[in-house]
């Protein structure tokens, strides 16, 4: 019960107006301050915690989508999830009973998750996607870039968002020789 959500807008730059949100885990420890997930989630992937953690990650974000849907603002929500929780086979239909227990649309909800977690288990992860996408979910390949997936392998896959990673776009935007 000590973690919390933190919210970060995704910008439409045409319009000015916040569109989306990405919630980011936090834990606000009494003595260390405020953990970032890099310390802690590896420790609860150790423990097989996953499971459990995206399960109360994906409800905070669903109820507080709902509040804002409930409030006029028509925000979409995006959840980062593990390698583990993509491939557990009941994944898709507990995201969808989510939704109806908070009365959102699918599109309501973006799954990010890692170009490094398709890349362990492509055929399986590709399948997933396509069972999310089905359902009316968008899903994001977050840090797009920092790995090895090929042009080749993305577009087979059923992704909705790409986004990439930072260290693929700092040399474009600071103009560093021999980058196009």
């Amino acid at each position: 019960g000590d973690f919390m959500l933190h919210y970060q807008p995704q910008v439409n730059l045409r319009t000015g107006r916040i569109s989306a949100v990405e919630a980011l885990l936090r834990w606000p420890h009494p003595r260390l301050g405020l953990v970032p997930p890099l310390e802690f989630l590896p420790l609860a992937q150790e423990a097989g915690l996953m499971k459990s953690l995206t399960a109360w990650v994906l409800e905070q974000a669903l109820v507080q989508c709902a509040a804002w849907r409930l409030s006029g603002r028509d925000l979409t929500v995006s959840v980062n999830v593990s390698t583990t929780d993509l491939l557990d086979p009941g994944f898709a239909s507990f995201v969808r009973r989510l939704l109806e227990r908070h009365s959102l649309p699918a599109a309501a909800l973006i799954i990010e998750i890692t170009e490094t977690t398709i890349i362990g288990d492509f055929e399986a992860c590709k399948l997933v996607i396509a069972e999310l996408r089905v359902l009316g979910l968008g899903v994001s390949i977050d840090d797009f870039g920092a790995g090895f997936t090929s042009l080749a392998h993305l577009a087979s896959l059923a992704v909705s968002e790409l986004k990439l990673d930072r260290t693929f776009i700092t040399g474009l935007v600071f103009g560093e020789p021999g980058r196009d």
